[in-house]
Order: C-alpha cells, then sequence, then structure tokens
C-alpha cells in the first residue's frame, strides 16, 4: 500500500510539471500575439553598407530573429524596466520596433493560468524574413540643414546691417531690404544645389520586412 500511495505522489508530480509547462506555453503564445499585433509589419530599413548586403545570411546560416525578454508581474502587466531587446542580422534594424510595441502592454491575466502568483519572464523569439525591394543610388548630404543654417546666419549677420546703413546714396526701404533678402536666400539655396549636385552618389539599398514562421 505504502509503494503504491507513493506511485501515486509521483504521478501527481509528473502531472503537475506537465501543468506548468503548458501554462507557460500559453503566456508565450499570448505574449507573442500581443506584441505582434502592436508591431506595424512590414518594417522598412535602408542602409547604404555595402558591407552590410554582402554579408546577409544564408538559409544555411539561420534567419534573421528579434529576442524579446518580457517580465509580467501578477496583474499581467509587463514591466517596462525588464523589457530587454536584442537581434542579429536585418533584425537589429527593426528591433526598436518590437521594444516600442513592448511598452504599456497588458495582457488579460485570465485567460493565462495562474503562475504561482508572482513575476513570471519569458523570452520570445520573432523569427523575420526580408528582401531588397530597391537597389539606387543617391547623394548623401547628412548636414544639409546645418550648412544651410550657417549661411542664412552670415546673411543675417553681414548683409542686412550693411543693407540698413546705406545704399550709398539714401537708407533702403523696407521693400528694398525685402528684396535684397529674399535675393540672398535664394542665392544661398541655389549654392546648396550646387555643392549638393558636386557629391558623388552612393548606392542604397531598401529592405522590407516581413515577419517569419513561428511556433506559436
Amino acid at each position: 500500500m505504502k509503494l503504491k500511495f507513493l506511485r501515486g505522489m509521483a504521478v501527481v508530480a509528473v502531472l503537475s510539471v506537465g501543468s506548468l509547462s503548458a501554462q507557460h506555453v500559453d503566456l508565450n503564445r499570448v505574449l507573442y500575439r500581443s506584441v505582434t499585433e502592436r508591431v506595424q509589419l512590414p518594417l522598412v530599413f535602408s542602409t547604404r553598407d555595402s558591407l552590410f548586403a554582402l554579408s546577409l545570411p544564408t538559409a544555411d546560416e539561420g534567419p534573421a530573429e528579434v529576442y524579446v525578454q518580457l517580465t509580467v508581474g501578477r496583474n499581467g502587466r509587463v514591466k517596462e524596466k525588464k523589457t530587454r531587446v536584442s537581434a542579429n542580422h536585418v533584425g537589429v534594424y527593426v528591433a526598436p520596433a518590437f521594444t516600442a510595441a513592448a511598452k504599456g502592454l497588458q495582457i488579460d491575466r485570465d485567460s493565462v493560468p495562474a503562475l504561482a502568483g508572482r513575476d513570471t519572464s519569458v523570452v520570445l523569439t520573432f523569427p523575420l524574413e526580408y528582401r531588397c525591394v530597391l537597389d539606387t543610388m543617391t547623394r548623401a548630404w547628412p548636414n544639409a540643414g546645418e550648412e544651410l543654417q550657417k549661411m542664412l546666419r552670415e546673411i543675417n549677420t553681414n548683409t542686412y546691417p550693411s543693407m540698413l546703413r546705406s545704399n550709398g546714396i539714401r537708407p533702403m526701404t523696407l521693400e528694398e531690404i525685402d528684396f535684397a533678402g529674399r535675393q540672398a536666400t535664394s542665392f544661398v539655396i541655389s549654392h546648396a544645389k550646387w555643392e549638393y549636385k558636386q557629391l558623388e552618389p552612393t548606392r542604397i539599398w531598401y529592405y522590407l520586412i516581413f515577419l517569419g514562421d513561428s511556433k506559436y
């Protein structure tokens, strides 16, 4: 009788472990769906890095993925400070979208069996698919805005005071000052366009990212 009782206890223990495992899978599934619903797919990103385009993973190297670690409190709210997001390959470029999707996330605890009444941490894997949708040539001028502002400041500092003093015969009218200012601004813009055209064009790739097949 004693032996049978112990065997019964062992069966109960195995069932309990299996039940907790099933609950954990359910939590993963609920969180996975909640995050994907918040991520606006497909996502697009671009890069001028030719080495990146040459080093994209092949099928043998495994898919691009985003890894999201979420900690859920007893009230079903995801604790933002404990959220961790990492990625490989092209996933690095779209990982911020998954970080944003996890903010303010809360699940219905009634839809997931209670997990010992404490914080529960899970790691979700989001497989990604990608394709290059555009390969083009473009000119890059990352500090164009700063250059234009600098040139316009020089006009305001040097040109306007001289116009206000005199045009050599009489003080300029407001209409003349406005006209001269617009001419100077037009020159700045024309010069900026000229400088832009002198730049050597560089190749740029645009990629579209989709969610791949998942076990959830």
